[in-house]
């Protein structure tokens, strides 16, 4: 197996002489661990979001003999964390993997690829699914109540998409959407951390009898509607954001696809486009 050798981590907002003491506690760890001869490590760039502490950290590891490197997004910087990984990982032997875990939103899990990581770890996916948000890919010009096709369903659950009751004009209660850290898009779509999200918790979807997005083959999209999904939320059913989960891990699996295939044909990153 591989052993991930985390050492001693602080927060990007620690002083400079907490994260230095930081740097050598978690550069000694790894020596020792080394030295027992455990088997194959992955080891853990300290530096807590100090620049010059983090290079030099990455300068040393860069030396040892570990099978690739693990970066926290909570010690990189909140503005500019881009930039400081890219350098990070230039220094790095090329080769060997870099995981990052702690990706905050779809757009961090992104740039973390387009920075040279080869794994991101996150839990935002099912964070968003207990607030009842599913990631979706409709434009803003596109109304979910009129692109996204019927599911198969019985009868008895309802008219089908043809039938289904166009989106509320109500106004949401900013308060409220402030709180989740989301925008108002349109009636029950929102934006949270560059995603376009639909809000499973939105009175508009109480008659869309369709799954979450047109052509989704998830398990959810593929056996329930919205109507449902939002009903389980209104209950509060255990079952709400489980479904919600089962959908945001296929949306997400094929977006990593996507990126996958996109590294595989050599295409630069930098500018890809979802």
């Amino acid at each position: 197996g591989i052993n991930a050798e985390y050492g001693v981590s602080t927060q990007s907002t620690g002083s400079k002489k907490r994260a230095d003491k930081s740097c050598y506690r978690s550069l000694s760890w790894l020596t020792e661990t080394l030295a027992r001869g455990v088997g194959r490590v992955l080891a853990y760039i300290p530096g807590s979001g100090h620049e010059q502490l983090m290079l030099k950290s990455a300068q040393i590891l860069a030396t040892r003999e570990v099978e690739g490197y693990v970066v926290e997004r909570a010690a990189l910087p909140v503005k500019g964390w881009t930039h400081l990984l890219r350098k990070v990982i230039s220094l790095l032997p090329p080769g060997r993997p870099v995981y990052m875990f702690g990706a905050l939103n779809e757009t961090e899990l992104i740039d973390a690829y387009r920075c040279g990581c080869h794994c991101v770890d996150t839990s935002f996916l099912s964070r968003y699914a207990t607030q009842g948000m599913a990631l979706v890919s409709s434009q803003p010009n596109e109304s979910p109540a009129v692109t996204s096709q019927p599911v198969a369903v019985d009868e008895k659950f309802g008219p089908s998409l043809a039938d289904a009751v166009p989106a509320s004009k109500a106004q949401k209660s900013e308060k409220s959407d402030a709180k989740r850290g989301v925008k108002l898009v349109f009636d029950g779509m929102v934006e949270a951390g560059g995603s376009r999200i639909m809000d499973l918790k939105d009175k508009s979807l109480v008659r869309q009898f369709v799954g979450f997005e047109e052509g989704c083959e998830c398990f959810t999209c593929s056996r329930h509607t919205r109507a449902y999904v939002h009903h389980l939320f209104n209950t509060n059913e255990m079952l709400g954001p489980t479904l919600v989960s089962l959908h945001n891990l296929h949306h997400v699996r094929g977006l990593v696809k996507r990126i996958r295939e996109a590294v595989e044909s050599g295409i630069d990153l930098t500018d890809w486009k979802v």
